[in-house]
Parts: structure tokens; C-alpha cells; sequence
């Protein structure tokens, strides 16, 4: 079974900006124009739950099996996601819209690009066709699937291109990658390379695949470790008497009795910590804070100049946008539009400074929000 981390919405939102996906110029030449349906094949094992096991599916002429590496449409129309089929079922899923549905899906173990490795710790040695093979899942109906790809070692495909270019007729062009490395996109940290033949040879190896990637990356970022200074360093040591010091004059000794006055003076001491010992402090300063002015609120009106101040400052907030109710509508109509088809959109505002744009599309994010 695969790993129970499963990437999160905030790694598949960087995954989707990212623009990782391979060039894929011909998205639908395996799969054809006609929409067929999807079929599971079964095999002549039975699942720990009695029922017969999934080996594959299937659309029209188009056949996939577990294990198999497949391409997947991403929102760019020219490109496409490389990954691993895990494991096919049949269940609920989150669609574009966000609601549930119940549908055959694929849980795919993914290949990551370098455009996906944001740190700066990153390498640079990758080639033009390389691919990370990672140990993140994820659940994908089983429609996104639009191809077939090969993965290879250099030496491969080096022996099949020996120019390292893939010729536009041949039918491995943009489908071929090759694998030598595993990665964790989050630390950039990767594993050692191997020989992709010799490590992958069929569906038993997906597990072993993504141990690998597991135990030789690291999963998280270190933070650095809060230094504990010793109570010792704050504490003033004497200087080590061997070493040559300047001479100091001799002082004469008292007699061992003290004279009326003095022993009058005299009282018991407390015992004091040794000056060598001491730890030093500074006394904070000591300041009295002014007083604060508080204003009515019949003084804030009381001029012209007052009122004019308070409507103009930067955090006052207007009851409306006089002569911007056109612009209004317009911004508001094109971001729910938007937000009703579920895709991106881009608007582009320009005026004067001062017009109030900024103030524009900040009154339709709220009433957005608050409808």
C-alpha cells in the first residue's frame, strides 16, 4: 500500500503553477477523438477482499496497465504529467467543481521535473528529458490519463539517440524521459543514481521504488537548533596569577586591636558573594512615560481642515465609489465568471493614480465574500 502522506492542496496548487509538465504537442493520439468509456480488466487473481483484482483499464483501443507510466493532461494545453499507475479502484473523488462523484480512478506515483524544485539548493546537471521519480500519491479519475510514456536510463537512451535529440516522426518523441535519480521537491534533496533497468522492471517494484525515495531523502526542512548559553558565560573569572603582573606597593598591616571609635563603627558583615564570582546586571532605565492626549469626537469635526483629514487618510473607508459604479460591475461580473467556471482569469486595470482602482476591486472582493 502506498505511503499515508498524500500531498496536500497547497503542494498540488504548487504543482499546477509550477509549469512542470512535459511538452506534449499531440494530447489525444492514443486515445483518439471518440469518448469512450472506461473499463477495468481484471486478472485471474482475487483482491484480499474476495473479489477479482484489478490489472488494468480501458478506453476503446487504449490499454493501461498497473505499473504501467502514463502521461496526464495538465491545465496548460501544451503539456502534460508523467507518473506511475499504483494501484485502479472505483470510489468517490473530488471533481473540477469540487463535489464528490463516483468514478474509476488511478493512484498514481509521480515523476517531478526540474521546473518543480524551486530551492536554490537544487541541481544543475539535469538533462533536457529528465525526470525525478518522487514518493508522492495521489488519486486521479481515471479520464486525465491521455497517453503512454517510456522511462529509461541515460545509457538507453543514449544507445536509441545517440545525438540525444528524438526525432519528430519517431514514436517515442515526447514520450521517452529518463530517470537516474529520485528527489524530494520540497528539500530538494535526492537520492543516489542508479540504473533505472535495474532497479524498475515491472509492477512488483513499485513499492521498492518508492521506499528508495523515502529513506534516502529527507522529508522535511532543519531549523536551526536555539544555542543554550551556560550560566558560566556571564560570570567574570579571575585572570590566572602565573603569569607576570605589575608590582603593587606594600601597605602597611593595622595593630590587631582597633581603637574605640572604629570598634564602634564595626558591625557584623553579610556574607557577600566573591567579586570574581558576580554576575553583572544593568539596571533598566527608568523613565517616566508622557501623558496621552484624548481628543472628543466633536473636535475631529470641528474645522473644515479636520473633516477633510479624516475622509483622506489611508485607513478611512468609504460609504461608496462615487462615478465608478460601471467599473464596478464590470470587475465583478469578469471575477465571477471566474469563479463559475472554475478557471483563471486575468484582468487588467489602468488609470490615473489616485482614480481609485485599487479601492475598485478591493469593494468587489468583499461583496464576493460576504455574498
Amino acid at each position: 500500500m502506498p505511503p499515508k502522506r498524500k500531498r496536500t492542496n497547497a503542494e498540488k496548487a504548487r504543482h499546477y503553477l509550477s509549469g512542470g509538465g512535459v511538452l506534449r504537442e499531440d494530447s489525444d493520439d492514443e486515445l483518439g477523438l471518440e469518448d469512450h468509456p472506461w473499463e477495468f480488466l481484471y486478472g485471474d487473481t482475487q483482491s484480499k477482499h474476495g473479489s477479482q483484482r484489478i490489472v488494468g483499464a480501458r478506453m476503446g483501443d487504449f490499454q493501461c496497465y498497473v505499473g504501467d507510466t502514463v502521461l496526464l493532461k495538465a491545465p496548460a494545453g501544451n503539456e502534460a504529467w508523467v507518473a506511475m499507475i499504483y494501484d485502479l479502484s472505483e470510489g468517490e473523488i473530488e471533481d473540477e467543481d469540487g463535489d464528490m462523484v463516483t468514478e474509476k480512478k488511478a493512484t498514481m506515483l509521480w515523476f517531478s521535473s526540474e521546473k518543480e524544485i524551486r530551492s536554490k539548493n537544487k541541481r544543475t546537471d539535469f538533462l533536457q528529458n529528465e525526470l525525478y521519480i518522487t514518493a508522492n500519491f495521489d488519486e486521479n479519475p481515471l479520464t486525465t490519463i491521455n497517453g503512454r510514456a517510456r522511462v529509461v536510463s541515460k545509457g538507453v537512451f543514449d544507445k536509441l539517440y545517440p545525438t540525444g535529440k528524438v526525432p519528430r516522426q519517431s514514436k517515442d518523441y515526447g514520450k521517452i524521459f529518463v530517470c537516474r535519480r529520485g528527489a524530494n521537491t520540497r528539500t530538494a534533496t535526492y537520492t543516489d543514481e542508479f540504473i533505472w533497468e535495474d532497479l524498475y522492471s515491472g509492477q512488483k517494484d513499485l513499492q521498492r521504488l518508492a521506499d528508495l525515495v523515502e529513506t534516502q531523502t529527507v522529508k522535511t526542512r532543519k531549523r536551526r537548533a536555539v544555542k543554550m548559553r551556560d550560566l558560566d558565560d556571564f560570570v567574570q573569572e579571575d585572570e590566572d596569577g602565573s603569569g607576570p603582573a605589575t608590582p603593587r606597593k606594600k601597605r602597611k598591616l593595622g595593630s590587631g586591636t582597633p581603637t574605640p571609635s572604629k570598634a564602634k563603627a564595626q558591625t557584623p558583615r553579610k556574607l557577600m558573594t566573591p567579586t570574581h564570582k558576580r554576575i553583572i546586571t544593568k539596571r533598566a532605565l527608568e523613565f517616566t512615560p508622557l501623558g496621552t492626549r484624548v481628543l472628543s469626537p466633536n473636535q475631529l469635526q470641528a474645522s473644515p481642515y479636520q473633516i477633510a483629514r479624516s475622509t483622506l487618510h489611508v485607513s478611512a473607508v468609504p460609504h461608496a465609489l462615487p462615478c465608478r459604479e460601471t467599473e464596478f460591475e464590470m470587475v465583478q461580473s469578469h471575477l465571477e465568471a471566474a469563479i463559475t467556471a472554475g478557471t483563471g482569469s486575468c484582468i487588467y486595470i489602468s488609470g490615473t493614480p489616485g482614480t481609485g482602482k485599487t479601492a475598485t476591486v478591493r469593494e468587489v472582493v468583499a461583496s464576493l465574500q460576504a455574498a
